[in-house]
């Protein structure tokens, strides 16, 4: 199972939701895989790796420069998360922030 999460650095919510991030890597980072994906197009990328060290993101940032990443999975709001299954299939879009217990029942329901 692997967690997406679309974020950019000048983005309020993605504050509040980035603890919450990292801790659920520190939870269940043996068992999914996570990225966080940086909206490279609409922010800065020194702002974005800014926010990654003030956040100490253990996880993997992909800086998606040219916009393809976001465009593809119809991102237009930050931030935008995917869970998707093994074999690839998105099994849940959550759009904003939702709190740490929310997640953790969406990943226990797709583990």
């Amino acid at each position: 199972m692997t967690l997406v999460n679309f974020w950019a650095s000048w983005c309020g919510p993605c504050e509040l939701e980035a603890p919450d991030l990292q801790e659920l890597h520190e939870k269940y980072g043996e068992q999914i895989l996570m990225y966080g994906v940086n909206a490279t197009k609409f922010d800065k990328e020194r702002a974005a790796r800014e926010f990654v060290e003030e956040y100490k993101f253990t996880f993997p940032i992909l800086m998606d420069r040219v916009g393809d990443v976001t465009k593809q999975y119809k991102v237009s709001t930050f931030p935008t998360s995917f869970i998707i299954d093994s074999e690839g299939i998105i099994r849940e879009r959550v759009n904003g922030v939702i709190t740490l217990q929310q997640w953790e029942k969406l990943i226990e329901k797709w583990m």
